[in-house]
C-alpha cells in the first residue's frame, strides 16, 4: 500500500475501529461527466487482487478465502461466482468480527462536484440467517443519508445459487471541492446463528454535470439491470 493510499484511507475512516485492513490505491475522477465502473472480474478473493480504490477490513482477523459459490462456511472475504465472473463477497464469522468493504474517490476534476450517483447489485450466495450490510458515506459524503440502500439477507434459498438485488442512490446540491475525498462503505450486520453470504457486483459511480445527470445515470442503471437479467 502506498503512503498516499494509506493517508486517503485514514482520512476516510477516522475513528473507525478496524483490527486489520488491506487496500489497493485510490480512484481519481478526472472530469465532470466521468463514469467509473467495476465488475470485480479480476478479484480472486486474495489480498493482491483487490481492485484499485477498494479497501477491505475486519474488526477481528482478516481472512481472504479465494473463490467460491457460497457453499463454504469459512469466514472472510470471498470472490463469489464462476470463472471470469466474480463478485466482491463477504461471510462474517466470530473470528473475523464485522467486515467492511469500502471504495474511495478523489475529486480530480479541478471543479466542485455538485451531484453524484451510485448503483450496484447486491448478490446473495449463502442463505442462513437475516444478517445484512449497512451502508455509509465516507469523507465528503460522511453526512449523506445512505440508510435506505442497505440489505437484509433472505433466510431461504439454495446455497450456491445467486439472488440479485439492483440498488441505486443519488445526491444533488452537494459540494465536493477539488482534492476532497469521498466514498462508500458496506459493513456487515450480525444476526444470531451462522451468517448468510452477501456480495457487491457491477458497481458504477457517476459524477455528471447537473444538466446531464438524470439521463446518464438512468441509462447506466437500466443497462446494468438488463445485463444481469441476461446472465441469469
Amino acid at each position: 500500500m502506498t503512503k498516499k493510499s494509506i493517508q486517503l484511507f485514514t482520512a476516510l475512516t477516522a475513528g473507525a475501529a478496524f483490527a486489520a485492513s488491506a487496500a489497493s490505491g485510490q480512484i481519481v475522477l478526472a472530469s465532470l461527466d466521468d463514469v467509473y465502473q467495476e465488475n470485480f472480474n479480476s478479484w480472486l478473493g486474495t489480498a493482491d487482487s483487490i481492485p484499485t480504490g477498494w479497501n477491505l477490513s475486519a474488526a477481528g482477523t482478516i481472512e481472504f478465502r479465494g473463490t467460491g459459490t457460497g457453499t463454504g462456511t469459512a469466514g472472510g472475504f470471498w470472490a463469489f461466482g464462476s470463472t471470469g465472473s466474480w463478485a466482491l463477497g463477504e461471510l462474517r464469522s466470530n473470528a473475523t468480527g464485522d467486515l467492511t468493504m469500502a471504495v474511495a474517490f478523489e475529486n480530480g476534476t479541478g471543479e466542485t462536484i455538485t451531484s453524484v450517483g451510485f448503483s450496484w447489485n447486491y448478490e446473495q450466495w449463502r442463505y442462513a440467517n437475516a444478517s445484512g450490510l449497512s451502508v455509509a458515506g465516507l469523507g465528503a459524503l460522511s453526512s449523506a443519508d445512505f440508510s435506505g440502500v442497505g440489505i437484509t439477507a433472505s433466510t431461504t434459498g439454495t446455497n450456491g445459487t445467486v439472488t440479485v438485488t439492483p440498488t441505486s442512490i443519488s445526491f444533488s446540491a452537494i459540494e465536493i471541492e477539488p482534492g476532497e475525498v469521498f466514498g462508500i462503505s458496506w459493513t456487515t450486520v450480525n444476526a444470531a446463528g451462522s451468517n448468510s453470504a452477501l456480495a457487491i457486483n457491477d458497481f458504477t459511480a457517476v459524477i455528471p454535470e447537473p444538466s446531464t445527470y438524470a439521463a446518464i445515470f438512468g441509462a447506466l442503471f437500466l443497462g446494468l439491470v438488463l445485463y444481469r437479467r441476461r446472465k441469469k
